[in-house]
């Protein structure tokens, strides 16, 4: 696999861990504001309450995304160990900046200081370039 495909990837994996965060902090959310409506009429006797209801269901929503978050998270987490490995910081930087935090080139050029777009575009290159001698 190419160096930037790989890195594509770990973007997507930032990408679907910020959603998955989003989605675990509304249904946490969720849990609460339904936990008011579970449950039968005033007065029923059943033998769950209206949050415990909420709360049971809030977790089993809650195990599925931790089990998606996993698996985006070693991808990152492996990423992360064989960007560490190169050696140029400002090649570590980029690949940082730009896949790791989604930010775009544009932004990272002021970051780094850089006196113009095209320069970031070739640091990143040249860092890609780093990257795939460590995959291959």
């Amino acid at each position: 696999m190419r160096a930037k495909e790989y890195m594509e990837q770990v973007r997507r994996a930032e990408e679907e861990l910020q959603l998955i965060a989003d989605q675990r902090q509304h249904y946490l959310w969720l849990g609460g504001a339904l936990g008011a409506n579970f449950g039968g009429m005033p007065g029923a006797h059943d033998n769950h309450s209206r949050v415990e209801v909420a709360a049971v269901g809030m977790a089993d929503l809650a195990a599925e995304l931790d089990k998606k978050a996993a698996a985006y998270a070693e991808t990152v987490k492996t990423a992360q160990a064989l960007v560490d490995q190169i050696q140029v910081p400002n090649f570590r930087k980029i690949l940082v900046y730009h896949y790791f935090l989604g930010k775009p080139m544009k932004e990272i050029t002021g970051i780094m200081g850089y006196k113009d777009e095209r320069s970031v575009y070739h640091v990143r290159s040249y860092a890609l370039q780093e990257l795939q001698k460590l995959l291959a």
